[in-house]
């Protein structure tokens, strides 16, 4: 009878073995097959990067592409046994020239392979931007405001609240006198206290001198086309994949504002603040 019971033991111990074996077995041959899935197609999802084009002392800033990250979507895919496209992980492919190693140029447009414009709203000391953010919020749609140190000075909780929702806010300096030292004050809160990445100036081409102090400050250069009378038939004539638009804080614009929105929009492009345009 003991005899029985042993051969009976090992006979369960044996039959555990192979089905545990044969378990690791299938396991291991399914993961397999998740690892050569993903080696086969991960080149179909795949994104190059857009490299950034430079022209002397101007450059349209790229945007860095993607690639799956073979060895997280391995694992990820390994705890459901199965290929599913949707969970795979990506890491990012970099562009070589970045907007970073480059402040020394100027910013002219925004990367054009993307249907993204920017406006921007010129803001003196003494202006009401309430009547346009009210359009803004109602049209869902961030923008990027410069103003001035004395604007900023007045209403400093007003923009550290707008850069929290989203906004981007330029940098004027004092009036455009990138001289005065309130110039870096002004970048070091915005970054700082409002938490935006960049700080931005707004210069002309023919602005060297500008540039060549916001690049001492770490800041960037935008040079925007410039919109003034008739905005909407301005930025009509303007409107293009890439395009940084500016208008003047005025009556015209506010009155014309939604109809601007609505058009861009109905051409299929996204309006974006200057932080999220240039992201890479």
């Amino acid at each position: 009878m003991k005899n029985l019971f042993s051969a009976i033991g090992v006979i369960v111990l044996l039959t555990g073995t192979f089905i545990y074996s044969d378990r690791v077995t299938m396991a291991v041959k399914t993961t397999d097959e998740l690892l050569v899935k993903i080696e086969e197609v991960k080149d179909d999802y795949e994104i190059g990067p857009i490299e950034a084009i430079i022209d002397e002392n101007t450059i349209i800033p790229g945007k860095n592409g993607k690639e799956v990250d073979v060895e997280s979507s391995y694992d990820k895919l390994s705890q459901i046994g199965y290929f599913n496209d949707k969970l795979l992980v990506y890491k990012p492919k970099y562009i070589k020239n970045k907007l970073s190693d480059n402040r020394d140029k100027f910013i002219i447009s925004g990367n054009k392979e993307s249907k993204d414009v920017a406006l921007l709203f010129k803001v003196s000391d003494t202006d009401d931007i309430s009547k346009i953010l009210n359009i803004l919020e109602k049209e869902e749609v961030k923008v990027t405001f410069y103003i001035t140190t004395t604007y900023f000075e007045k209403n400093y909780n007003d923009v550290i609240r707008l850069i929290n929702d989203g906004y981007t806010i330029g940098n004027l300096s004092n009036n455009g006198d990138y001289t005065d030292s309130n110039f870096a004050w002004m970048s070091t809160v915005l970054i700082h206290s409002g938490k935006q990445k960049r700080n931005y100036c707004y210069a002309s081409l023919s602005d060297k001198d500008v540039l060549k102090i916001c690049n001492m400050h770490n800041s960037y250069t935008v040079v925007p086309i410039s919109v003034n009378a008739t905005p909407f038939i301005g930025v009509k004539k303007n409107l293009k994949s890439g395009a940084i638009i500016s208008l003047d804080v005025n009556r015209d614009v506010v009155r014309e504002l939604e109809s601007i929105i609505n058009y861009v929009i109905g051409k299929g492009y996204n309006i974006k603040p200057l932080e999220e345009f240039f992201k890479e």
